[in-house]
């Protein structure tokens, strides 16, 4: 925020005098409010990304919420034994399944959240803290009901086959664990390419001077995780950015032979709009 301001403020400064401007300044001036606008497109994508994080969190303690209801009213059942009659066994049996589902579907939200939170780039000891609590919590809940349900078998009061959904969910989760961290993977899969503009235009990449966004080789491309990528060498002295990418997440900066080397300076900020980055060189 403190940037936003400094950047705002040197953009009324240098407007403010305008008129004695010369073409360094102008330059300078269109610089900090590319910039400005960088700066403001990324914090609104970080804000909605967070609230929707804190959307999910709260959608997650609601449901620990109403599975403790529901464990409670199983736990007094339980003692009942066999005074229960057929109806009530039918209930318990719908509601063990409908815990089941409720605890598979709270793990799967909490493996999106850590993998949001991850790729977001947000730091928030807030979001961090709720997020360990509810593991803590859903873990607590599958023992807790597991234990619930084997004494529920050992009563009689539900079948076998209902009683092995929990146990059998561990396998579950692990592929959906699996499927997820898939996910994340490709979240967070980029690709870059550097070439002349007759390199480029061979390749379809670049076509009459302009850009394209599909029908190029995909092979040309280097493949790496946004998360790791720091700099990209460019081994040329004039270089020309053709993607689109935050003018405030990165700089071009000059080695002692004069080639140009990208440095990225803010990841989550320099992928939001394209993960694909596309150099021409000279």
């Amino acid at each position: 925020m403190k940037r936003v301001i400094f950047i705002m403020a040197s953009i009324l400064l240098l407007v403010s005098g305008c008129k004695n401007t010369n073409p360094k300044d102008s330059e300078e001036l269109k610089k900090l409010q590319e910039e400005n606008d960088s700066l403001r497109l990324a914090g609104v994508k970080q804000n909605e990304e967070y609230n929707e994080m804190l959307s999910l969190i709260n959608e997650v303690e609601d449901n620990l919420r109403k599975i403790k209801e529901t464990e409670n009213y199983l736990t007094e059942q339980s003692q009942l034994g066999g005074e229960l009659n057929q109806s009530a066994r039918e209930r318990i049996n719908n509601d063990m399944q409908l815990l089941a589902e409720t605890l598979q579907k709270n793990k799967s939200q909490i493996s999106k959240l850590q993998g949001q939170l991850k790729s977001s780039g947000i730091k928030s000891d807030e979001l961090e803290k709720r997020l360990a609590a509810l593991v803590a919590d859903i873990e607590e809940k599958t023992a807790s009901i597991a234990a619930l349900q084997d004494e529920l078998e050992r009563q009689n009061i539900i079948i076998v086959e209902q009683g092995q959904r929990i146990q059998e969910q561990s396998s579950t989760i692990e592929q959906h664990s699996q499927t997820i961290s898939h996910q994340d993977k490709t979240l967070n899969t980029g690709y870059y390419v550097f070439g002349t503009k007759k390199e480029l235009e061979q390749e379809k990449i670049l076509v009459k001077g302009k850009l394209m966004q599909q029908g190029y080789n995909q092979d040309y491309f280097t493949k790496v995780d946004i998360r790791e990528l720091q700099q990209v060498p460019l081994y040329s002295k004039k270089v020309k950015m053709l993607s689109t990418h935050p003018a405030s997440s990165y700089k071009l900066e000059k080695g002692p032979d004069g080639n140009q080397t990208l440095v990225i300076t803010n990841k989550a900020e320099f992928w939001s709009i394209s993960k694909y980055l596309v150099i021409q060189v000279n």
